[in-house]
């Protein structure tokens, strides 16, 4: 039986699945951020601990469970709790004519999916308490702060910026159960010793980013329905057993219109064309990634930045491969980038100043806060403890021009080099990190930065501290960008550390 994960998100990216041989599918619907009442303050909150609710006492959850009866199936999802359950508050459908009902079967679903999401209350009537998680166990919160090493890096074309980031995530998980988790489908959705983990948009906690120079980033998480009411991340960290698919490749085309006299691509480093411009593409099941024609469609149809009338930019094409070990993770997070452009100074001294000099703070003149001018697209992203990496062809509309690492294999010399790029062009041997490397350029001797990786979870760490344990793990994230603001086109890498 394979392991269905329903899981999703991402980023700036920002911006977890376990067991051999598991294959990830996931399940989202698409959804544009929620704009709440501006309060006058920075939507992006501090890094203040947060411990959530206590967790249950074993008495709450016997009272609320029972042991099963000889020949009765365990099934989480279908509302009868059984031991070693500790909650069952049955699923939500995705898709079909009643998306988002309450079900507790596959017949409750009309064209869609019977679905067990996390973070959601056991007692609806106190959503303050304790919540259940996708394996049907109680959720514990994690938070930790991200550390010194986390931060991100915008590979343009012509130039490579760090960003500095900070920030806090708080994670909720569920417990790890010494058996699979079957869910009301028949499927394992879970391997014994895996923890599902959730994360509510209001726990993506990412201050003001400076891109010094050129923008302000601002990163909030948004709610996906289909992952549970309040979540905009979900997914797993593997504690059982070593993680299938952990390692993530995302490819977008700025360029798919057919090949014609002014515009002549090098078919090696292009995707397939796409005359009408619709090859939308699942990245996992139920996630869309659309085109765009740009200047046509609404999500590209800003003359400022979208500079080329007609033009059809791909989806993005995301390929999973590798293994990691015991402690990997990938989660799905959901989020939206806006870029206001004021070089790059996140101001937050000019609160109420009018005129604001710098328009896209909005009326409150503050950056990152609900009237910004820019709230970004909302954009899902695979965050992995394993490599990420992504990559642009047809760059800026350049015919074959490229942004990608390529094999960063030692050399001395040009020579060295025998690897070709993804344009089929040989490698440069050039300087990273002090250490000579095949490599694509990106701004005259520069190299091409495109990938980074993450660190495994310890699992004992996790075991012996339910509302902790996060210390030592990292999640890793890239994704294309086509047109950003000021920019242009990039891929943005990004190391979240605990």
């Amino acid at each position: 039986m394979k392991l269905r994960i329903l899981t999703v998100v991402l980023a700036v990216g920002v911006l977890g699945a376990v067991g051999c041989g598991d294959d990830i599918t996931n399940i989202i619907e698409e959804v544009q951020p929620t704009n709440t009442p501006d309060s006058g303050t920075p939507s992006t909150p501090t890094n203040t601990p947060d411990t959530g609710p206590p967790t249950p006492t074993p008495t709450m959850r016997d009272t609320e469970c029972r042991q099963p009866m000889e020949g009765e199936e365990i099934i989480c999802g279908d509302g009868v709790c059984l031991a070693p359950e500790e909650c069952d508050i049955g699923g939500i459908c995705v898709g079909g004519s009643n998306d988002l009902a309450p079900c507790t079967s596959p017949d409750d679903c009309d064209g869609g999916r019977c679905t067990v999401v996390g973070g959601q209350p056991v007692d609806p009537s106190d959503p303050e308490g304790p919540s259940c998680s996708a394996n049907c166990t109680i959720e514990t919160r994690r938070t930790a702060p991200y550390d010194e090493d986390t931060g991100a890096l915008v590979q343009a074309l012509s130039l490579g910026v760090p960003v500095p980031l900070d920030g806090s995530q708080t994670i909720q998980t569920g417990a790890p159960r010494d058996e699979d988790t079957i869910d009301i489908n028949g499927d394992v959705t879970f391997r014994a010793g895996d923890l599902p983990m959730i994360t509510k948009a209001e726990d993506i906690r990412i201050e003001p980013a400076q891109v010094l120079g050129l923008v302000c980033a601002c990163v909030r998480g948004v709610e996906v329905p289909a992952f549970g009411a309040g979540n905009a991340a979900t997914g797993l960290i593997s504690c059982g057993g070593g993680l299938e698919d952990i390692d993530v490749l995302i490819t977008q085309d700025h360029h798919t219109d057919p090949i014609d006299e002014t515009f002549m691509p090098n078919p090696s480093c292009a995707l397939p064309p796409d005359p009408e411009c619709d090859d939308d593409l699942e990245i996992v099941p139920g996630v869309i990634s659309p085109t765009c024609r740009e200047q046509v469609d609404p999500e590209c149809n800003d003359p400022a930045t979208n500079r080329h009338p007609g033009v059809c930019n791909s989806a993005r094409v995301v390929e999973f491969s590798g293994m990691g070990p015991v402690g990997s993770a990938i989660i799905f997070n959901t989020t939206a980038i806006g870029l206001l452009s004021d070089r790059g100074e996140c101001r937050d001294d000019l609160a109420g100043m009018d005129p604001c000099p710098f328009e896209d703070y909005g009326p409150d003149c503050i950056p990152c806060t609900d009237d910004d001018l820019d709230l970004g697209v909302t954009e899902t992203n695979p965050t992995t403890t394993g490599t990420t990496r992504s990559r642009v062809f047809n760059a800026s509309n350049r015919p074959g021009a490229i942004i990608d690492q390529s094999s960063n294999a030692p050399c001395t010399e040009s020579a060295d080099c025998t690897e070709l790029n993804q344009c089929g062009e040989p490698e440069t041997c050039i300087r990273v990190d002090g250490e000579m490397r095949c490599g694509n350029l990106c701004g005259g001797s520069g190299p091409c930065q495109t990938t980074t990786s993450g660190s495994p979870f310890d699992c004992e760490a996790l075991m012996s501290n339910q509302n902790g344990g996060l210390e030592g793990g990292a999640f890793a994230v890239t994704f294309p960008s086509i047109d950003a603001a000021t920019i242009g086109d990039n891929v943005t890498s990004v190391l979240f550390s605990f």
